[in-house]
């Protein structure tokens, strides 16, 4: 759609004159907050992700670290992680090499990098999966005896990944050594605090009509709000190329149900950013999604920590199969194909967005020249059909599979 149809009085509707809301920096939601000492780390994990042909995430295992950097990388963490500082001499005094063994390789890797610590375990909200931790970490419970594979498989679909490293700590020692439970228990605490630091006082603004978006089954809940964070920048975000144009807007960002139907469209005036989905989130949904699945999930889920950590605390932020090749700066937490033994994520087309983006490309020579009341009216009537194709078809199947089921062969 054409900029100059777009009435400049909905460009100021998202305006609020509230107090702005505080919720979660940096320092609040990782592990190791100093940069350089997370690059050290980094080093000592032997693992470096970098951009490979076409942009694809392309894993590499480097070398260790030199003496020199060993002690700098020790100095720096006996001050701001101690526990973890012990558990790295450890296994130093074990290997005689200034590099992580296997076990340990993902685990150090996954604590340099930038994500909050709610993304690589993402349990925050979870008080069954937290209480299994707190008792494997208290040497309280076997976690890998018969009598516990409830709990197990409740935590391998919840937090594959602390699973994983669980796995193969046992694997390697034969018992989990007690300082690595330490440097969980430690992690724990992080996961915990980063859903204490926010607001509890808030105000939204009084709910104003949006014209450039359209929910029928989601009316606005409450008004937006203005945040601490805005106009902040982590500079160490994954970057996702924004499509621009002099005199368009980007698009149309749309939300889907597990079930392939549309719950409804807003039409960008910006570059896409977490923004957007966002705000539709917080003002449009009663309780948030169990499971968001976005290209963009990573940043989604900070810009929504930054502002309404205790909001989205039982939220589970994932990247789809597709567009995780690309990520290279991110925790695998957030990689939707680590959820193998999640039954909701596995059934979930999460291409579902840009099949439907891929239809609407045949009308886009007309909705460019609509001003802002055709340009809503075709793109709805365009998604209510296809939710209509979508509802068929699955009455169809279902029709077929009863038939067949009930099918006398004799």
């Amino acid at each position: 759609m054409r900029k100059d149809l777009i009435p400049s009085l909905l460009y100021n509707s998202e305006e609020t004159h509230t107090k702005p809301i505080s919720g979660t920096m940096l320092k609040d939601r990782i592990y190791v907050v100093d940069s350089k000492t997370r690059k050290l780390l980094r080093v000592f994990s032997g693992i470096q992700v970098t951009k490979g042909i076409k942009g694809k995430r392309k894993i590499t295992y480097t070398g260790a670290l030199s003496k020199q950097q060993y002690k700098e990388l020790m100095k720096k963490l006996v001050k701001e992680v101690p526990i973890l500082a012990s558990l790295i001499e450890t296994l130093v005094e074990e290997t005689n090499v200034y590099i992580a063994p296997d076990p340990y390789k993902q685990f150090f890797f996954e604590l340099s990098l930038t994500s909050p610590v709610v993304g690589m375990f993402q349990i925050g909200g979870d008080q069954k999966a937290l209480h299994i931790l707190k008792q494997i970490c208290n040497n309280e419970i076997d976690i890998f005896d018969s009598s516990m594979k409830n709990e197990l498989s409740y935590l391998q679909k919840r937090a594959p990944l602390l699973c994983n490293f669980i796995f193969d700590l046992k694997q390697r020692n034969g018992n989990l050594p007690i300082k690595a439970l330490a440097v969980l228990d430690d992690i724990m605490k992080t996961i915990v605090n980063t859903f204490m630091c926010c607001d509890t006082n808030k105000e939204y603004s009084d709910v104003v009509s949006n014209q450039l978006s359209f929910f029928p089954t989601l009316p606005t809940v409450h008004g937006k709000s203005k945040y601490k964070a805005d106009g902040q920048q982590d500079k160490d975000n994954c970057r996702k190329e924004g499509y621009r144009h002099p005199t368009l807007t980007p698009g149309i960002f749309t939300v889907y149900c597990p079930h392939g139907i549309c719950y409804g469209f807003e039409a960008m005036t910006e570059c896409e950013s977490p923004k957007v989905p966002f705000a539709i989130f917080k003002t449009r949904f009663p309780k948030t999604p169990d499971v968001i699945i976005y290209d963009n999930a990573c940043n989604l889920h900070k810009y929504c920590l930054s502002r309404e950590p205790d909001y989205f605390k039982n939220t589970r932020f994932l990247v789809d199969k597709f567009h995780w090749k690309c990520h290279i700066a991110c925790s695998e937490g957030y990689n939707m194909e680590r959820y193998t033994a999640c039954v909701d994520t596995q059934t979930i087309n999460s291409q579902i967005n840009e099949q439907a983006n891929a239809g609407l490309k045949r009308l886009q020579s007309q909705l460019t020249y609509m001003n802002a009341d055709n340009f809503m009216f075709h793109i709805s009537l365009f998604l209510s059909l296809k939710n209509r194709e979508t509802e068929i078809d699955k009455l169809t199947v279902n029709l077929a599979k009863n038939f067949i089921d009930n099918l006398n062969l004799d």
